[in-house]
């Protein structure tokens, strides 16, 4: 969508020309009138349109009456433009542009479009409340904790006020509010939203009533300075591409730091998750003797862990207490990995799950063992959600077993490292590397020699086999390090690993 002032511009510039009676045919059918239309949005296959809703008016008299009911900017500009290519590319004689009639329609059409492309056209703004509404006769079926309507009111001194609801009903029969948030931001800030809100109806002449259609609508008010009240409302718009109301709305969300707004469009972005903390508690009734009883007696073992990732920190830290004065902890760091792991789960998932009874867990969870588990989501603009329940295949939430992937996957590459690896301390650069491999469909394991330190217990390899040689492929299942004077076997009848294949 093209700025109003650039319509504005475009408009007072022509009036200019069409208005001099000197100006030649040649320049108001040069090509530069058509490129900027092409530039500011206008469509020039429009006309027809123009045409369906206002009719074919040629005469100047009828079309300066029909102007006053005028109010689409986009569509004039549009009806302008396929007016002018007529002459431009199908005209008997472009000259035809200069007659009376053709220029005072021309002039006519460019004095509208620079009266509705002025930069206040609905006066001094004091406000703008913006009601997105999910809720359509399409009969969708929405949870009772779902968001279906927003509120969201902008004044141009930078306070801001908005509210959301969910589909469950007050006494009243009114909506839920499920949040709330009010807060200022620069009133500069507030004038550009504003602004841009303003050009966007402006531009569009939103003012179509879809109360009834099957559709989910949004509504807007725009009051200013003088009190006078400007009414809108349309459906939101699902299309792939980016388009107008995809556009405006995104330019709201990063401004006012709100990615889940609904505002003209409905392609609100879900909250960002920026911390994810997982609290494990086992209680194990154990009955036996400790050190410092005296005699056999049960005593409860708490073992807790808690693992905690955090994108502000680019960390995920591991806690395990053991008991009996005994913690394990492990961080890791990593720049990019944890803003993946975090932007990869579904808010939704990690933190719904079925409602089970309770006398599940009476009849399921084993007698002298208990496991619990809180799981705590910090998000960027909903603040903190939780939840709690039995640690097992049922009670945990319907996203913990690819979050639990994720993260174990993560932990999992880096291992223990290599200094108390005897894979890396247990070897010498002059030992023989012998590996242990196994045949398809075989039980025997035979020995061959790696030239190469790159192969890896689960790799498969090519050797060869038999007394031709042939190749066929084999898993290693075992990796020696042996210096050659420990060699057993005389290296000369050990055969050799061909290569390693580029697929386990």
């Amino acid at each position: 969508m093209a700025e109003l002032n650039k319509i504005h511009n475009f408009a007072k510039k022509w009036l200019a020309e069409f208005r001099n009676l000197m100006v030649s045919y040649k320049k108001l059918v040069s090509h530069n009138f058509g490129e900027e239309c092409s530039e500011l949005g206008f469509q020039v296959y429009c006309g027809h349109i123009f045409t369906e809703k206002y009719g074919k008016i040629n005469d100047p008299k009828v079309f300066k009456e029909a102007l006053k009911d005028i109010t689409d900017i986009n569509l004039l500009g549009s009806a302008i433009y396929s007016k002018w290519n007529y002459f431009y590319s199908w005209a008997y004689s472009s000259t035809e542009i200069l007659e009376d009639k053709n220029r005072e329609w021309f002039i006519l059409a460019l004095e509208h479009l620079a009266k509705l492309s002025e930069a206040k056209p609905y006066g001094d703004i004091k406000k703008i409340k913006i009601i997105s509404n999910r809720v359509s006769s399409e009969h969708y079926i929405f949870n009772l904790e779902d968001e279906i309507q927003q509120s969201l009111t902008i004044e141009s001194d930078g306070h801001i006020w908005f509210s959301a609801y969910t589909s469950e009903k007050r006494k009243d029969g009114k909506y839920k509010k499920n949040r709330m948030h009010n807060f200022r931001i620069n009133p500069s800030v507030a004038e550009n939203i504003i602004s841009d809100i303003s050009s966007y109806l402006c531009y569009y002449d939103i003012t179509e009533n879809y109360e009834t259609a099957e559709y989910s609508v949004w509504t807007v008010e725009i009051i200013n300075q003088e009190g006078r009240i400007y009414k809108f409302n349309n459906h939101f718009i699902f299309i792939d591409d980016t388009n107008h109301e995809e556009y405006i709305s995104n330019k709201i969300r990063n401004a006012l730091k709100i990615p889940d707004l609904f505002l003209f469009d409905g392609k609100f972005e879900e909250d960002i998750i920026d911390r994810v903390v997982i609290d494990y508690h086992r209680i194990t009734k154990v009955n036996t003797k400790r050190a410092f009883d005296k005699e056999k007696k049960p005593f409860d073992w708490n073992y807790t862990e808690r693992l905690i990732v955090d994108r502000e920190t680019k960390t995920i830290e591991h806690i395990q207490d053991v008991g009996l004065g005994c913690t394990v902890s492990k961080k890791y760091t990593s720049k990019n990995e944890i803003d993946d792991i975090l932007d990869g789960l579904d808010i939704d998932s990690l933190l719904e799950k079925d409602v089970i009874e309770e006398k599940y867990f009476d009849l399921k969870i084993m007698p002298f063992e208990e496991r619990k588990y809180t799981i705590t989501a910090t998000l960027r603009n909903g603040g903190e959600k939780k939840i709690s329940g039995i640690f097992d295949k049922k009670g945990l939430p319907y996203g913990w077993e690819d979050f639990a992937e994720a993260i174990y996957s993560f932990i999992s590459f880096y291992g223990c490292g290599e200094i108390l690896s005897p894979a890396v301390y247990g070897k010498s650069h002059d030992d023989i590397i012998l590996c242990h491999v196994k045949f398809k469909d075989g039980h025997k394991t035979y020995n061959y020699i790696s030239d190469f330190d790159n192969i890896d217990v689960g790799d498969k390899v090519v050797v060869p086999v038999w007394d031709d040689n042939h190749e066929t492929t084999a898993e290693v299942v075992k990796i020696e390090y042996i210096p050659e004077k420990e060699m057993t076997i005389p290296i000369e009848k050990i055969k050799h690993i061909i290569r390693k294949c580029s697929k386990r």
